[in-house]
């Protein structure tokens, strides 16, 4: 029993109404029946599965629990009221003294749950009255989410292992609920059997998207509702439909971290870039691949055919195959012949992974790094500055290289932080250019020779094709005409080029069909040679650049697009043709049949009938 006094002094010394109700509640606990025992309250008891695991009662998201026996005990064991959870997991004892009391339940535990709260925990009704609240609060164990990736190539609508082919790589991202929303709560990849699985998976509803790799198909959704039960593993098929087998274009088209299957004949050493390093090639395009470590003694050397599985990175901004976890010796293949490009397509990076050649480039400069590593700076034939990064483990050195020096160079094209670089991959890679011969030499030529000529552009390119694909060049010997030239190359009157490519006849005219063309100045155009009419009918000078007439217009043929031929007559008794393409700017109707003119223009051919080629008004001259 404690004193009035002392109660007294309590009550100063806390300074009021506070301390005053704690002392109230000290004496309602005695047993002397003239101090009050305070206002009763009520205990609400809630037993409840967290099924979100938030810590608290979600009416519409946790499973409340009903039909539970409650007891209310006090803290001596004595019982004091008893019930039973309704249908939302509640029971409420009212008019309860108040104090200190124990809350027992009884049964067990939902299926694949356990408690999470106390066992028998505590409620103390205030002297004050009102509504505790305690509750038992289970939550479900985890359950597992697993699955494969695979092709029913049986038809029996399940998994047959050694029977189904299976893919590596499939990205599954998995969300709680149901929707793919938001960030998902976990990310697994189908592994070389083809399966995945979610581990620790809280039971209730999950969404789980597929993304798989080209150019598989999916059967059936992308996104999938799915429900994780308590204590076990839920199982989800995936099934595709396809060859996981896609091409190398195919390959550098996916996304970052994308795992592909690729096949392709090795252009690299291994160990000419590293040790981990090598480049695979197939029809289609070219990438690098970074081995992993264990694959560092493989010795993959060039013509060597394999099949890799692995995911797409980029280092430093190249593209690579990341250390592939499945290569496959498939025997030998062919390596492709270097594709032919010009500066300007490597700058563009239009076959940013193929093995190329720049033909003929001119050193500019020579940056030495450790190693004997080195950067050399060069002008390629169209003009453009480039660069050329040397490996030495390539067995290249920066001594096999001189400023000023001209070398025809191929390789491997890459790109580093967004500077495309040509990567040689062996000495063989740097060659010394053939020196040019004389172009009436290249005109004698057998068909299909490689031959290397310098002479300087008589006619503007495009000027006698609508594709801009031709032109003639000439030199102190002869003129030829240039075939199949890039059309972004532009050649004008003056240049100076170098060409090299293999010698033909088509529709008896001698043509040089162009692998590299290289700009090498200007000069004046040579002074048309003149000719007679027989002369131009006997093909004499073809290819070369010429003057004749007067002649007179007999008849005027006209083709598709306004192309036409003129036929003529000169003073000597010769006839042949004056031939106007479509994209030059003489119109069919200049011509005046009977009128006489005088014809600058190439010489040429067409079968056995001679022809001139005028470039423009400025080759006609009416009398």
């Amino acid at each position: 029993m404690i004193s009035t006094s002392l109660l007294r002094s309590r009550w100063f010394r806390s300074g009021g109404l506070a301390a005053a109700v704690g002392g109230l509640l000290v004496l309602a606990g005695c047993d002397d029946p003239a101090i009050p025992t305070g206002t009763p309250g009520d205990v609400e008891v809630r037993v409840f599965v967290d099924v979100e695991g938030t810590g608290s009662f979600d009416a519409g998201q946790d499973d409340p629990i009903a039909g539970v026996s409650i007891n209310l005990v006090t803290t001596g064991g004595d019982p004091v009221d008893s019930g039973t959870t309704n249908a939302e997991g509640l029971v409420r004892f009212t008019g309860v003294t108040p104090g200190a009391y124990r809350v027992e339940h009884e049964g067990a535990a939902p299926s694949g749950a356990v408690l999470a709260s106390a066992r028998v925990p505590t409620v103390s009704v205030p002297a004050q009255g009102g509504t505790l609240q305690s509750a038992f609060r289970y939550v479900y164990n985890p359950g597992a989410l697993s699955g494969v990736v695979f092709r029913d190539d049986d038809g029996s609508g399940d998994f047959t292992p050694g029977v189904d082919l299976t893919s590596e790589g499939t990205q599954l991202r998995l969300y709680r609920g149901g929707s793919a929303s938001g960030d998902p709560h976990a990310t697994a990849i189908s592994d070389s059997e083809g399966a995945f699985t979610f581990g620790t998976v809280r039971p209730g509803p999950w969404t789980i998207e597929i993304d798989l790799p080209p150019p598989l198909e999916l059967v059936g959704p992308a996104t999938r509702s799915v429900t994780v039960t308590p204590e076990s593993e839920t199982f989800l098929p995936v099934i595709f439909e396809g060859d996981f087998l896609i091409s190398i274009a195919e390959a550098r088209s996916a996304s970052v971290g994308t795992v592909v299957t690729v096949e392709g004949v090795v252009v690299v050493d291994q160990g000419s870039f590293g040790a981990r390093a090598t480049h695979l090639h197939d029809a289609t395009g070219g990438i690098d691949v970074f081995l992993a470590g264990g694959d560092s003694g493989l010795g993959l050397q060039i013509g060597d055919s394999v099949r890799m599985v692995g995911a797409i990175g980029v280092f430093n901004g190249n593209l690579q195959l990341s250390q592939p976890s499945t290569i496959e010796m498939l025997g030998t293949g062919a390596v492709p012949d270097p594709r032919p490009i010009s500066g300007q397509d490597m700058l563009d990076r239009t076959y940013e992974g193929e093995l190329v050649t720049l033909g003929v480039v001119t050193i500019d400069d020579i940056d030495v790094q450790s190693f004997d590593n080195h950067n050399l700076t060069v002008t390629t034939a169209d003009g453009s500055e480039v660069i050329i990064r040397v490996d030495s483990r390539t067995g290249i050195g920066s001594a096999d290289w001189e400023v000023g020096s001209s070398y025809e160079v191929t390789g491997v094209l890459k790109v580093f932080n967004e500077t495309p670089q040509l990567f040689p991959r062996l000495p063989a890679d740097r060659a010394i250019p053939a020196p040019p011969i004389e172009i009436a030499e290249a005109r004698a030529a057998e068909d299909g020779d490689e031959v290397t000529v310098v002479g300087v552009v008589i006619a503007d390119q495009g000027v006698y094709d609508f594709n801009n694909r031709d032109t003639y060049i000439q030199d102190a010997t002869g003129g030829v005409r240039l075939w199949q030239l890039d059309g972004g190359l532009e050649l004008r009157e003056g240049d100076v080029v170098r060409v090299s490519g293999t010698m033909n006849t088509f529709r008896d005219e001698r043509q040089l069909n162009v692998q590299q063309v290289m700009r090498v100045g200007t000069e004046s155009v040579p002074s048309p040679r003149r000719v007679s009419g027989q002369e131009v009918a006997a093909l004499t000078f073809d290819g070369q650049l010429g003057v004749v007439g007067p002649l007179t217009v007999v008849e005027v043929e006209v083709f598709g697009f306004d192309a036409h031929n003129v036929i003529v007559e000169t003073g000597d008794g010769a006839s042949f043709e004056i031939r106007v393409d479509s994209p030059n700017e003489i119109p069919s109707s200049y011509w005046e049949v009977g009128a006489e003119y005088e014809i600058t223009g190439v010489l040429a051919r067409f079968f056995e009938t001679g022809q001139i080629k005028p470039r423009g008004f400025k080759d006609v001259e009416e009398l």
